[in-house]
């Protein structure tokens, strides 16, 4: 299968359809026991402009054609390669469809089939082609149940990470708020020194301790405390 084909498709097809072809031979075999080999490329897109119909047949042949209408000359049980452009492909709505038509049908229109639509009532009478319906709705059934699984993940990380982050916005607001209680109560530690000396020159020089409450605001027992520590 391949959507697109480049400017090199056809020689790519070529390679891949030798090594084949090649690869059957092992070490000890004899060339009698080489095998035909064939490539198939189903296309979604036009390889071949010029040829009118979807499918293509390419093998060795006899190009000089001495006699005009003499038979092909084919050298037969070689290598064969195949293309079927999809794009080409005109789906007959009516009427009896080969087995082919029925198989590029799936092919083009499969997705469909997969997601629950009926097949048409002249397939039911191919067992492989039924069996390859089977097996496609059960890879979409499993990449649906994949999907599932992957957005539950998803969410799972994105609610895992919006707690992370919650966790982390509280531990700075905690630390900001920290510093900032930090810094308020170092300030207030600050004032209390400031006042306790202020308090110990008043008592220094015989001061009221009622003056001294009213002009530093500290009570008569921080006041006596303050005594206890030098002046500076």
């Amino acid at each position: 299968m391949q959507a697109r084909s480049d400017s090199f498709f056809t020689r790519r097809m070529a390679y891949y359809l030798a090594l084949l072809y090649a690869g059957q031979l092992k070490a000890g075999h004899g060339f009698d026991e080489l095998t035909p080999s064939y490539g198939i490329a189903i296309l979604n897109d036009i390889l071949l402009p010029t040829h009118p119909t979807f499918e293509s047949h390419f093998r060795f042949q006899e190009q000089t054609r001495a006699a005009p209408g003499a038979n092909e000359l084919v050298l037969p049980d070689l290598m064969e390669l195949h293309f079927v452009e999809l794009p080409k492909y005109v789906d007959r709505k009516t009427g009896l469809r080969s087995r082919l038509e029925k198989w590029l049908h799936i092919l083009k229109f499969g997705e469909q089939y997969a997601a629950g639509k009926k097949l048409p009532e002249d397939f039911q009478d191919e067992k492989e082609l039924l069996m390859a319906m089977e097996e496609m709705k059960r890879v979409n059934a499993d990449e649906r149940l994949r999907a599932i699984l992957e957005q539950r993940e998803k969410e799972e990380h994105i609610r895992v990470t919006a707690l992370h982050e919650a966790e982390r916005r509280g531990i700075e607001k905690g630390i900001e708020k920290g510093i900032e209680k930090g810094i308020e109560k170092g300030r207030d530690e600050v004032r209390g020194e400031e006042k306790a000396e202020v308090a110990r020159k008043m008592l220094a020089k015989g001061s009221d301790p009622a003056l001294i409450t009213e002009f530093t605001g500290l009570s008569a027992t921080e006041i006596e405390r303050s005594k206890a520590k030098p002046s500076t």
